[in-house]
């Protein structure tokens, strides 16, 4: 699904106007993106949390040459989901 039809979906099931869902997706995707970049976790109860992940500082192999090289430490964006999300993903109940 991509950002047009999550747009979509959520004009529909929230019977507003496809403009106003959009501006509502664009903000919540604006406020996720501040608390990230801030280094905070942001936690949705039921689905999931988002969080800022630091790999360290390495020794990497240039594929073509062969030579080692020094790869510097980086950040990504990772998700954990809920455990009831989790469980539904495996086609279980969720037992908590």
């Amino acid at each position: 699904m991509n950002r047009e039809q999550l747009s979509m979906v959520l004009s529909l099931r929230c019977k507003m106007t496809k403009t106003r869902s959009r501006e509502i997706l664009d903000s919540l995707t604006e406020i996720l993106a501040e608390e990230l970049l801030q280094g905070k976790d942001v936690l949705m109860v039921g689905f999931g949390r988002f969080t800022v992940r630091e790999r360290a500082a390495r020794r990497g192999r240039n594929p073509k040459t062969g030579a080692t090289i020094a790869l510097p430490k980086t950040k990504s964006i990772g998700f954990v989901p809920s455990k009831g999300l989790r469980f539904e993903l495996q086609g279980k109940r969720n037992r908590s």
